[in-house]
């Protein structure tokens, strides 16, 4: 429907918005694993001695996490390949919706 009846500018639009909440999703992801990470170190005993500290902590553990997603996806798509064969749950739930139909 997208890419048949709207105007090109409004297209870029939508991929432009879909993008940016794609990315905003991903980053409260990141930011929430190295808070929760703080809070556990320190619950174990660690203890930072300013918030410059804290903060550079929080942003190597930013990099570490965003590191290792971005590790674990680049093995899921070296090792798991998508096929245009397999089919989705979605394809065989809307399949199986629209034959009991006929």
């Amino acid at each position: 429907f997208i890419l048949e009846f709207l105007p090109h500018g409004i297209i870029g639009l939508l991929l432009v918005a879909i993008m940016s909440a794609a990315m905003s999703t991903l980053s409260s992801a990141v930011n929430s694993l190295s808070a929760v990470t703080i809070a556990d170190l320190k619950g174990f005993g660690l203890q930072l001695g300013n918030a410059r500290q804290e903060i550079r902590l929080a942003r190597l553990l930013a990099l570490f996490w965003g590191g290792l997603i971005l590790y674990f996806r680049s093995i899921r798509a070296i090792f798991l390949p998508r096929s245009s064969k397999r089919s989705t749950r979605w394809d065989r739930r809307s399949t199986a919706r629209f034959s009991a139909c006929s």
